[in-house]
């Protein structure tokens, strides 16, 4: 089931209508079942996920449970994921320009979810999802965090824009 789709709604509502959809169409029983409270969905029943930071072959893998799914907390549309593993929680932002891949399988309640490859600006390496980063406040790239503020320290400006930047994080003039 590719819900890629419901990744640009502002509710996630759509997101969980469509998986009980899909899951009643393939289970006699045991329903998907879940609480809500106002827009973020808690589940009852087991949901796996497993969530690539790439599509490298080497990329690395979150896997673990989905405690909730609601909307996002930041300034972009889309959902996020809370993802109970066996060593810590994650909240996990998507959208769909941030997402390769999004896959739900009612049969084995698990989403398969590839996340579009980001590069750092100044290493060029893949920025994975377990990795520190910051965001330049001019133009919004994203980098690793311990580059980009040595970059910062050595050149005064962003790598993308080229804004001036102080260490504070504030664009000077």
């Amino acid at each position: 089931m590719d819900l890629k789709n419901e990744l640009n709604s502002d509710d996630p509502k759509q997101m969980i209508e469509r998986m009980v959809e899909e899951d009643k169409k393939v289970r006699k029983k045991d329903h998907l079942s879940f609480q809500q409270v106002l827009h973020t969905y808690i589940f009852d029943s087991t949901i796996k996920a497993e969530i690539y930071d790439s599509d490298a072959p080497n990329a690395s893998k979150i896997v673990g449970t989905v405690q909730w799914i609601g909307d996002r907390k930041d300034d972009k549309n889309g959902v996020e994921f809370f993802i109970k593993t066996r060593s810590d929680k994650s909240n996990v932002l998507l959208s769909a320009n941030e997402t390769q891949e999004f896959e739900y399988d009612p049969l084995k309640r698990i989403f398969k979810i590839v996340q579009a490859s980001q590069k750092c600006p100044i290493c060029k390496g893949i920025i994975s999802s377990r990795q520190e980063t910051i965001k330049c406040p001019n133009c919004n790239v994203i980098a690793h965090r311990d580059e980009f503020l040595e970059y910062l320290k050595v050149n005064g400006s962003c790598p993308s824009c080229g804004a001036k930047l102080s260490l504070k994080g504030k664009a000077s003039s």
